[in-house]
Formats: structure tokens, C-alpha cells, sequence
């Protein structure tokens, strides 16, 4: 038998399914302000109404983490449209917009949004997006406190190939505690001198 409570959490992760299917169809056809309304209109919706602490996750203290997490996913994969040439091309508008990637920034910037940001963290490598990315490893402040977005942050460096980094993540490595994050760190000190992109090109 369905309690009211039962209701009310199908509805909104019903909701929750129509939100992600409609960004996945529909965001090509949006220009960026409508884009970025969209964004902003779905994450505080998923933030407001899935506030209920997550005890089973090591990453994740609160459901709106993993939920906006996984939307974060689907924008990033929106963006990239690695799976469809007619998408990439479709959404370079999008891609390449100076206001879109503005708002990546400042999700990521959003402490409320907690470890959920580790998918935008990862995904700017993935678009190849260099210069939001040092910006973000620019800013310790950002990723510094959660090692989720640390490992996230340090990784998507590395694959970028970008040197310059090496004197912040070796100070930062003297107080981290965290085994993958050390190795991480470390992997790209030994690497970076052979790196040709240099953060001050970007900055």
C-alpha cells in the first residue's frame, strides 16, 4: 500500500525524469539565455526537494548531491554531444558561449552544491574547455576542501596536459590525507615538466 509520503517521492522523482528527458531532447534548440534559465530553473528544484541526508554514500552527505550530480552529467554530455556529430554541431551555440560557460564557473564556485560539482569538475577536460579549467585550479579556495573535487580537479589537469600547477598541488599535498589524491598529485608533478600548455596561457 502507497503511503502519502510514497506519493509525494514518486511525484517529484517522476518529476525529476521529465526534468533530465527534456533537457537531453530539447536543449539544441534553446538559445543560451533560455539555456541558462533552464539550468538554473532545474537545479533549484532538484536542490529544494531532495534535502534528505544520504547515509549510504561515501561522497555524499544529502540526496540533492547525488541528484544534481547526475544532472550535471547529462548538461555536460549535452554540451559535448560526443555521441551525435549533428548534436555537436547543433549545439555550438551553446558550446561555445561566453555566458554558458560563465555559469559552469559559478556552479562550480556554489559551495551549497557540495560534492555534486566534481561532474563539472571532470567534464570541463572532457569538453576541453583549458582556460575555465585553470581558472577553477586557480581558485584553491574551490576545490580545496572536498578531496571528491580535488581528485576531480587534479585528474582533469593532467589529462589536459597543462603545467604550471605543480608548486599549489605539492603544498597542498603536505596536509592531504587521502591515498588516490596522493597519487594523483604526485603523478603530475613527475609529468607536468613535459606538458607543452602552460596555465599562463590562459590566464
Amino acid at each position: 500500500m502507497h503511503t502519502v509520503n510514497n506519493w509525494i517521492n514518486m511525484d517529484k522523482y517522476s518529476k525529476l525524469y521529465d526534468i533530465k528527458q527534456y533537457l537531453k531532447k530539447n536543449f539544441w534548440k534553446l538559445n543560451s539565455g533560455q539555456f541558462i534559465d533552464l539550468i538554473l530553473e532545474n537545479i533549484g528544484y532538484i536542490y529544494t526537494n531532495f534535502q534528505e541526508v544520504d547515509n549510504l554514500n561515501e561522497y555524499y552527505s544529502h540526496k540533492f548531491e547525488l541528484e544534481i550530480g547526475k544532472y550535471f552529467t547529462i548538461l555536460m554530455e549535452s554540451l559535448s554531444s560526443e555521441e551525435s556529430s549533428d548534436f555537436k554541431k547543433a549545439n555550438k551555440h551553446l558550446r561555445d558561449s561566453e555566458n554558458v560557460r560563465g555559469l559552469i564557473l559559478e556552479l562550480i564556485r556554489n559551495e551549497k552544491y557540495g560534492n555534486s560539482r566534481a561532474d563539472l569538475i571532470r567534464n570541463l577536460g572532457r569538453l576541453k574547455w583549458d582556460k575555465e579549467l585553470v581558472i577553477i585550479a586557480e581558485e584553491y579556495s574551490v576545490w580545496s576542501k572536498s578531496h571528491l573535487l580535488s581528485i576531480e580537479l587534479v585528474e582533469a589537469v593532467t589529462k589536459r596536459r597543462i603545467k604550471g600547477f605543480s608548486d599549489i598541488f605539492y603544498e597542498f599535498n603536505k596536509t592531504n590525507t587521502n591515498n588516490e589524491l596522493n597519487i594523483a598529485i604526485k603523478k603530475y608533478i613527475n609529468k607536468q615538466q613535459n606538458y607543452k600548455k602552460h596555465k599562463s596561457e590562459f590566464l
